[in-house]
């Protein structure tokens, strides 16, 4: 029985390879983060998932980004340079929007804060690529990434 599920090939991963994506785009992801080397790094790692990568380096221009590309997948640094990712993710939600969300963060008192305010998906840094294929599968159930 043949299924409509996308499946993508998890290959390892280097930041100096040329770009790999084993299909098509599959959803939008926009990634805020206010080190631009972690958007950078985080970007290539969802383009060699098969998803296209959004980024956003400030509060201003993740809202802005947001209204224009409507995204899938938002995944959000809790400390937002001088914002609070949190709260910025919670007032984009609050607009009725279908996408999903992931915080990201480096300590666990932000990863229990996140889940405190309702965000299922957390990860915490440093994110694998096996980690953020396994969050954006849970975050769209059309796609399934093998295991392992």
């Amino acid at each position: 029985m043949h299924s409509n599920r996308k499946v993508c090939c998890l290959k390892p991963y280097s930041i100096d390879e040329p770009e790999f994506s084993c299909y098509p785009f599959h959803m939008e992801v926009l990634i805020a983060d206010d080190e631009p080397v972690l958007r950078r790094v985080l970007a290539r790692m969802v383009e060699r998932l098969g998803h296209r990568a959004l980024t956003a380096g400030d509060g201003r221009s993740l809202t802005e980004a947001f209204a224009q590309a409507n995204p899938a997948v938002v995944l959000c640094d809790v400390n937002f340079g001088a914002e609070d990712g949190i709260a910025l993710c919670r007032d984009l939600k609050a607009r009725g929007t279908r996408a999903s969300f992931a915080i990201m963060t480096g300590d666990a008192d932000s990863a229990i804060r996140a889940r405190s305010a309702g965000f299922e998906t957390v990860l915490l840094k440093p994110i694998t690529p096996q980690q953020l294929g396994e969050a954006l599968a849970g975050l769209d159930p059309g796609a399934s990434y093998p295991q392992g």
